[in-house]
């Protein structure tokens, strides 16, 4: 009981507030459980609503981080093709013209020697490629063929 000093235990009872009235009420009835568990209740719901709003403010950030990377992305590969087309067109021209000045002042001669190098260069490195590939190929083929063979 409470008079003793002690703090009362499920189904005990202890004296109403009215001290004139002799009744007494259950000190952890199901009327208390239920208002504890919807007060319970009410809490994890706020605690799970502001989770979940935490957690979509959290995507929506990385979704704007990775779009302006993308965006940073883009310009700057922009940027890097241009100034690759810029050095590269520099290079020709000067080679071009170089060879233009060793040929007695000749700028055509020079023009078509240089275009004519880069349409060669541009055609081995293309045949030496499609040899690569082919040889890749025809290894993965047989080795698909030595495989079904090991299996039958």
């Amino acid at each position: 009981m409470v008079a003793d000093g002690n703090s009362p235990s499920m189904g005990e009872s202890i004296p109403d507030s009215n001290p004139g009235f002799e009744s007494r009420r259950p000190v952890d009835g199901p009327q208390t459980s239920v208002s504890e568990i919807a007060r319970n209740l009410g809490a994890a719901w706020a605690a799970l609503s502001a989770y979940t709003s935490a957690q979509a403010d959290r995507l929506r950030l990385a979704i704007r981080s990775l779009i302006l990377l993308i965006i940073i992305g883009v310009v700057a590969g922009v940027f890097a093709a241009g100034a690759l087309v810029a050095g590269t067109v520099f290079f020709i021209r000067g080679a071009a013209e170089g060879i233009a000045t060793l040929l007695g002042g000749r700028v055509w001669a020079g023009d078509l020697i240089t275009g004519a190098g880069i349409v060669g260069c541009f055609t081995v490195g293309g045949y030496i490629m499609l040899r690569g590939f082919s040889k890749a190929a025809r290894a993965r083929t047989m080795a698909g063929y030595q495989k079904q063979s090991v299996r039958n």
